[in-house]
């Protein structure tokens, strides 16, 4: 059978372990009962992890209450929780029910949707897909609020990836016992492995001391029920194309943009600033491979996946851009012979756009003052199409005819977000003039 991991994470204060947390078990429930705080008769809290929020962690404890162990936990101004991470099956257990009590909610606080009023009396967690530690991954919050309304349901204001749901609000149970029970598959991500779940709780300072016990298990349930909370149903397809596109485009657009910038504002020769672009974006991919490690492996890896990954990668896509041009992308073989005398973050950049615009067409690039007279045009000495004295020509000529408008427009959108200047010659030879801008910094 398919085994999930979760955890629970508590945040000053936890909820009373008591068989009273929820109505008598059947004899089935018993046996598939996950007890989180089975240690607590031994006054011990050995098979929970602290993690540090703030430089002031809170305190936790266990105490005797009406001969019962529980955690006590107090914070002055503080934040931070605990956490234990463990194995269940799945598809046998899904719910989550705890007990809980808190001295008073943090009355006055009527911004808790925002940022600076993101704090609660007590919180419990639990959090899916947190391969890289308990306070990643998606996760659903269940909140004791001082002011929303009991089955309130929001994001989070720090992450989308966390929603917020209300169980307890107000002061009118405060200092008595709370029983809660929750189906987090129904609250949250059915198609998601639960990894980590928790409480939590921590007080601003302007709120002052916070006191809280808790406790809790994780009793089976005989079916699963694939349902959301209302709040992630807002996040669609667009959402996600865009972030892919994004983690697409990015590195690319790291190495352009970088390289453009350490040449025009660096004042870098043009294979030193090609390099330095190609540094940007060798970072960019070390960090989506070290991601990726650490989802398959727990690790990951910076060092072996920047030297294994991202530079070859980088390395590798630099140099075809820059020195391989096909003919169908070339107007005449004379302009592809031409290619090599195109300054070298020209050449990676028109390489890029031929990568996403196959019908990306060079038209010029070039000239001699003979090829002006030819065309019986008068002689232009400032033309970037001469070899500047850096050896390079810094100017190249795209075909717009026969294009749509939008991808024209997109062809000189590209080139002005990478930082090169253009202008559109219409008439007989209608083209995009593409050129490096002036440096700020005279090499």
């Amino acid at each position: 059978m398919l085994l999930g991991r979760i955890s629970l994470i508590v945040v000053l204060g936890v909820a009373a372990r008591s068989a009273q947390a929820q109505s008598d078990p059947t004899e089935s429930e018993r046996s598939h009962r996950i007890e989180l705080l089975a240690d607590l008769d031994e006054g011990s809290l050995s098979h929970w992890k602290e993690q540090r929020l703030a430089r002031r962690p809170s305190r936790y404890r266990v105490v005797m209450e009406d001969g019962r162990a529980v955690v006590q936990a107090e914070s002055y101004g503080g934040n931070s929780g605990i956490f234990r991470a463990l194995r269940f099956a799945a598809k046998r257990v899904r719910a989550i029910a705890w007990r809980w009590r808190v001295a008073a909610p943090l009355d006055g606080n009527r911004k808790e949707r925002e940022k600076r009023g993101d704090d609660f009396a007590a919180r419990v967690f639990v959090i899916f897909d947190a391969r890289e530690g308990p306070w990643s991954g998606r996760a659903l919050c269940y909140v004791w609020s001082a002011s929303q309304p009991v089955g309130s349901m929001y994001r989070s204001p720090y992450s989308e990836d966390v929603a917020m749901i209300v169980v307890e609000s107000g002061g009118h149970r405060a200092s008595s016992w709370v029983d809660v029970r929750r189906d987090v598959l129904r609250d949250g991500f059915p198609d998601r492995r639960c990894h980590y779940g928790g409480y939590r709780q921590h007080a601003e300072p302007r709120h002052g001391v916070v006191r809280e016990y808790g406790g809790g298990t994780l009793p089976p349930s005989p079916q699963l029920i694939p349902s959301r909370p209302d709040s992630f149903r807002e996040t669609g397809g667009l959402h996600l194309l865009l972030k892919v596109l994004l983690v697409i485009v990015l590195p690319f657009l790291v190495l352009l943009r970088g390289s453009t910038h350490a040449w025009r504002e660096g004042g870098l020769s043009a294979w030193m600033a090609l390099l330095f672009g190609a540094l940007l974006a060798a970072i960019v991919l070390t960090v989506y491979a070290a991601r990726v490690s650490a989802r398959v492996s727990g690790r990951p890896r910076f060092l072996q996946m920047a030297k294994w990954v991202a530079v070859p990668i980088v390395v590798l896509y630099s140099g075809y851009a820059a020195l391989h041009l096909s003919q169908r992308s070339a107007k005449s073989a004379a302009v592809r012979d031409y290619y090599h005398s195109l300054h070298p973050v020209l050449r990676v950049s028109v390489g890029t756009l031929i990568l996403f615009d196959r019908d990306a067409l060079i038209t010029d690039l070039r000239r001699t003052p003979e090829d002006y007279r030819r065309m019986q045009l008068p002689v232009n000495p400032a033309s970037l199409h001469f070899p500047q004295p850096d050896g390079y020509v810094h100017a190249v000529d795209l075909r717009t005819v026969g294009r749509s408008g939008l991808r024209n427009l997109f062809l000189s959108a590209y080139f002005r977000l990478i930082g090169f200047d253009t202008l559109r010659h219409e008439g007989t030879a209608d083209h995009l003039h593409v050129s490096l801008p002036n440096r700020a910094i005279s090499h």
